[in-house]
């Protein structure tokens, strides 16, 4: 193999004196070393703390001659940017310009994450700026804004900012969906919630295993008179599989008999239902009276057959539906 590849090796198991090795016997030899095996040997130095190696194989490739990439300055971008370091992350950006090297998303994205942290201002107005850099804005980064306003609560910036996602891209994740949800959880706001919820269904926005999480622990967040206008605008969502499905049956249920306070002991972890132990716990807890009062007999029997493994978890959704809508 050559020393490329043998570089690559250690890098990847994390070997750096090896890799460092192998880096001296290529100079040793006057062998043409290439821009990826600075750029591997540069990324394992910082990800082990060894700043100064780092710095000195910088100085050894301009030396060389050797003109940095893409790539490298993405490195050196992530590097500097943790270090909350942002003024170099910048200059670096402006050097990137003078040598006609054009950031993409990934080079951006952990001066946007830094900024989040530590400047939510300057972070909305970098994320304004990213046409500069010609970065049009993903989801990460959408999803990014959305979550330092849910950390700062404030819900008219949340329903602004999604109106101005809505008006440029038509494709919004379901997550941009839960982080205005989030925020309407920290603020008790039953009208932004309820407001989501029907701009995820115009938008067409299947509701996953998460997002249905963050529904339940909205609607337990709310004043119990706000919970059935919030079930009433969840239930109008469509479902990505059968257990969202379910999930969203059984707030419909809970609504139309008048039973939402059911809700309250329910573990959103579970909620998810991502396996038959989900399952089992979450549904026990809903409905723990009507077990131990030996009620809906048809559900003691599907939980029984749950527990041991005796019915299949889509078998055991179908089911729980249809008698969910008779005992609706």
């Amino acid at each position: 193999a050559n020393y490329t590849e043998l570089i690559k090796r250690s890098v990847k198991v994390g070997r750096l004196q090896d890799a460092a090795s192998l880096f001296q016997e290529m100079q040793a030899n006057k062998a043409e070393i290439p821009v990826v095996v600075y750029n591997m040997l540069l990324s394992l130095y910082f990800k082990q703390k060894e700043d100064e190696g780092g710095y000195q194989l910088i100085q050894t490739m301009k030396s060389s001659g050797t003109l940095p990439n893409i790539a490298t300055y993405t490195i050196l971008v992530d590097h500097y940017a943790k270090k909350e370091d942002l003024e170099t992350a910048l200059e670096l950006l402006k050097a990137m310009k003078q040598e006609n090297l054009a950031p993409n998303a990934t080079t951006l994205l952990p001066i946007f994450d830094t900024l989040r942290r530590t400047d939510l201002e300057r972070a909305f107005q970098f994320y304004e700026n990213l046409g500069k850099y010609g970065v049009t804005p993903n989801a990460h980064f959408s999803t990014g804004i959305l979550d330092s306003v849910v950390k700062s609560a404030s819900p008219q910036r949340t329903i602004d900012l999604l109106e101005a996602f809505r008006a440029k891209n038509k494709e919004l994740s379901v997550s941009m969906y839960v982080c205005g949800l989030m925020c309407a959880i920290k603020t008790k706001d039953a009208d932004l919630a309820c407001k989501l919820l029907g701009q995820m269904k115009e938008d067409g926005i299947k509701v996953n295993h998460v997002c249905i999480s963050v529904i339940i622990r909205t609607i337990k967040a709310m004043k119990a008179e706000d919970a059935p206008r919030i079930v009433e605008a969840a239930g109008q969502l469509e479902p990505t599989d059968i257990r969202v499905k379910l999930q969203l049956h059984l707030l419909l249920f809970l609504k139309h008999t008048n039973k939402m306070n059911k809700l309250a002991n329910a573990n959103e972890h579970y909620a998810t239902l991502q396996s038959p132990m989900h399952m089992f716990q979450f549904f026990s807890t809903i409905f723990a009276e009507e077990i131990q009062n030996r009620q809906l007999s048809e559900l003691f029997y599907l939980l029984d057959n749950l527990k041991h493994n005796e019915i299949s978890q889509a078998k055991f959704c179908e089911k729980m539906i249809s008698l969910l809508r008779i005992g609706g």
